[in-house]
């Protein structure tokens, strides 16, 4: 696979909404395309234009979309930018490494503001390129998310869903969430009241990939 393209983490700095200017860092790990040359490019279609926006789901951090324990196998950040796509995948609030307040404030209302202002800052030029398009890729919790920045802000391009459904006839999730407290592998920033993690490992088969302990929070 062709190595060229820009990797690195930027942080953002917005108010944590509309009524609350408190301020947050928003971690992204962003992946250009450049360099790639045409012959790596998807023929017709012009992405160098086109930004793609990650929000990850419950229980991880942006590592979901370039997996470091697989490598580039299941890395949807590389075959983006294979295809020619800039990407930005980001730490939503309250994982990873962007700001971690009280639980309660972590809500989807509260992280919609926060990624429309991402996008605001994006379409200034924030990150040094004038993108034509901006589109919303979520995954699970992340595509509720994207339903709701694009719904409430009319601010995207388009939205990418995965891992939701209108209707579920999901297994039984008792017992798979616990406070993070109980887990002294988290940092004590996300052993907070109100923040939880998975139960056990095998439990994360539950939420498609089996990765690195984090925690996630009551929304």
């Amino acid at each position: 696979m062709p190595d060229a393209g820009i990797q690195e983490g930027r942080f953002f700095t917005s108010d944590l909404s509309a009524s609350n200017n408190t301020k947050v860092q928003i971690y992204g790990q962003y992946t250009t395309a450049a360099g790639l040359g045409q012959d790596a490019v998807a023929p017709g279609l012009d992405q160098s234009k086109t930004l793609l926006i990650l929000l990850h789901g419950l229980t991880y951090d942006h590592d979901y979309w370039d997996m470091p324990e697989i490598g580039s196998q299941y890395s949807f950040v590389e075959a983006a930018k294979n295809d020619g796509y800039d990407t930005l995948a980001i730490d939503r609030l309250g994982e990873g490494q962007s700001s971690k307040p009280s639980a309660d404030l972590v809500n989807v209302d509260n992280q919609a503001y926060i990624t429309d202002q991402i996008i605001q800052q994006i379409r200034a030029g924030g990150l040094g390129t004038n993108y034509d398009k901006i589109i919303l890729v979520g995954h699970s919790y992340g595509s509720v998310l994207s339903i709701k920045t694009a719904g409430t802000y009319n601010d995207v391009d388009g939205v990418v869903l995965t891992g939701l459904a209108h209707g579920t006839s999901s297994p039984d999730s008792t017992g798979l969430f616990v406070p993070a407290s109980t887990d002294p592998n988290l940092p004590p920033e996300q052993q907070q009241p109100g923040y939880l993690t998975s139960a056990d490992r095998k439990k994360r088969v539950f939420l498609q990939y089996r990765g690195r302990r984090s925690a996630c929070h009551r929304s």
